[in-house]
């Protein structure tokens, strides 16, 4: 069925602490949306006070708030209540009104009835039908989570995040657990895991995964299942922050290889490029894991991106791997920016390069830039590093006349020692 829905949002004199609330509460509304089905949604706020509005084809809901509220532990009745609050609710032809009397005392008003703070049996599972489903769209969530914790620990807490509506309300309670800092492995793989199962927004997986720290990541089983939430995370700038979280450690062989995965269902080349230079900077690129990230990188579409990537890879000194070398030229050779190009040809002329043929298919390579300034300057670089054997040096003689320019090509000549 299709999904149909509209958000209104009124910032109208807002203070710092509303302007807050505002966007919580808009970050409730678009991870609901994304759940139910034929949905629509009203949302405003204005200095202080809120108004969420929720219709679908089975509820009809509406709630209108000022100020901070709490449950009592039995979740039936309100603990605490504003002095200048208000909160009114309706649902299905339902209308209770919430205020303080002239005594500061909680007062309820139900489908118009008198003021009273006194309730019987009837008004009282009213009151309770109200709470419960307030709290299953998060008001009150943070005293919450903290009392469910308590009584119960981390796992009352993750039970209950079944029980949620909206994927914001779900991340809030996850999001409690990951800062007690007091969690198993076993917990933090289960977190993991329920992100990707239980959380469809994109933005609300994506907060909740850069919350994960490194001291349970280490573990394998957590960052397995933290790389698979991360994978199925369809916006490719929530995705990059997400998997960035764990490359402030040193992957296995079987975390890398996940990592290069979720980096080729990237698609924007910005966000691409900055994983992968991540990735690079804080690992031990090995023979293998050399040709991964070159394979990767070669699916870079910018120039600039794809440069850069190449670039870093070399700078940290690596040997090129003699079976990579055919497919890092081929990478480098995608690039059709001739300044670009000619910064990686230089940085992979600087690398350990072993065999003669390598050297060769190096300078053939150079050979095919277009402009003679930079394909003389790479050339040049080249004459400075490679061992000069007669084949070599033909070779760049050869490449050497693909220069149209005189005073570029007399220069190049003069370099070959």
């Amino acid at each position: 069925m299709a999904e149909s829905f509209t958000i209104t949002i009124q910032l109208v004199n807002m203070n710092r602490k509303s302007i807050l609330a505002a966007a919580l509460s808009l970050c409730l509304v678009t991870a609901a949306i994304a759940q139910e089905n034929r949905i629509s949604y009203s949302l405003s706020s204005n200095n202080g006070h809120s108004s969420v509005s929720i219709t679908d084809d089975n509820l009809n809901f509406k709630l209108s708030y000022t100020g901070d509220i709490s449950f009592t532990d039995d979740e039936k009745n309100f603990k605490s209540f504003p002095s200048d609050g208000f909160l009114r609710y309706q649902k299905n032809g339902t209308i209770l009104i919430v205020t303080l009397d002239a005594a500061g005392k909680i007062a309820y008003e139900i489908n118009g009835g008198d003021k009273k703070t006194v309730l019987n049996d009837n008004e009282k599972d009213v009151v309770a039908s109200a709470i419960r489903l307030m709290i299953e769209y998060g008001i009150g969530a943070k005293e919450r989570v903290a009392r469910i914790y308590q009584g119960g620990g981390t796992k009352a807490v993750m039970e209950e995040v079944r029980n949620m509506k909206t994927d914001y309300v779900r991340g809030q309670y996850l999001q409690f657990l990951l800062a007690t800092n007091n969690l198993s492995p076993a917990d933090m793989t289960e977190i993991a895991e329920d992100a990707q199962t239980l959380i469809s927004s994109d933005y609300e997986k994506g907060r909740l995964l850069q919350a994960f720290s490194s001291k349970y990541l280490g573990n394998e089983g957590t960052a397995r299942a933290f790389l698979g939430a991360v994978k199925s995370i369809h916006s490719d700038y929530e995705k990059a922050m997400a998997v960035k979280t764990i490359l402030h450690q040193q992957l296995t062989d079987q975390e890398f290889t996940a990592v290069i995965e979720i980096t080729t269902t990237i698609s924007s080349d910005y966000e691409k490029g900055g994983v992968l230079s991540g990735v690079i900077d804080a690992n031990t690129i090995s023979e293998s894991r050399f040709a991964e990230v070159i394979h990767a990188a070669a699916a870079i579409a910018g120039d600039y991106e794809k440069g850069q990537v190449l670039k870093k890879v070399f700078a940290t000194g690596v040997t090129i791997p003699e079976a990579a070398f055919g497919e890092t030229l081929d990478a480098v050779g995608t690039i059709s920016g001739d300044y670009e190009k000619a910064g990686v040809l230089k940085k992979m002329a600087g690398s350990t390069i072993k065999s003669e043929a390598d050297w060769i298919s190096l300078i053939r390579a150079t050979a095919k830039i277009n402009g003679d300034y930079e394909k003389g300057e790479t050339l040049r670089f080249i004459a400075e590093k490679m061992p000069g054997s007669e084949t070599e040096k033909e070779a760049y003689n050869k490449a050497a006349r693909t220069i149209a320019g005189d005073f570029e090509y007399g220069k190049t000549i003069r370099a070959l020692k």
